[in-house]
């Protein structure tokens, strides 16, 4: 856990993931801690590709800072990412998950409740 943000290890539909459970606002600074326990992981099992689920329902916003420092991680761990879902009902965060998208060359799935 790291700051406003829980990361843990899960199973979705048979295959490795990790769930991130955003709440409140993302800084730049909470996101390179993130970062660096997201790539501890990943590194364990390097072998393995996962499925990331980003819980951003209880997230508030995000400075821009964040979301280039998370589309660079994308970009630095993409052999490792199957497929990203992203849980939200604000429209700022599918824009940025649609960005990071484009900019990432992942395919981000999105989810409303």
């Amino acid at each position: 856990m790291t700051g406003n943000t829980t990361i843990k290890s899960v199973v979705v539909e048979g295959q490795q993931g990790l769930r991130f459970d955003f709440s409140g606002y993302l800084s730049g600074q909470e996101t390179e801690g993130l970062i660096n326990e997201w790539n501890r992981v990943f590194t364990s099992m390097p072998e393995t590709q996962f499925i990331l689920v980003w819980d951003c329902l209880e997230m508030s916003g995000y400075d821009s800072e964040a979301r280039k420092r998370w589309t660079q991680a994308l970009r630095e761990m993409k052999s490792q990412i199957r497929e990203i879902r992203v849980i939200t009902d604000s429209s700022l965060i599918r824009m940025g998950a649609s960005i990071m998208a484009m900019d990432s060359q992942i395919e981000i799935k999105v989810y409303t409740s």
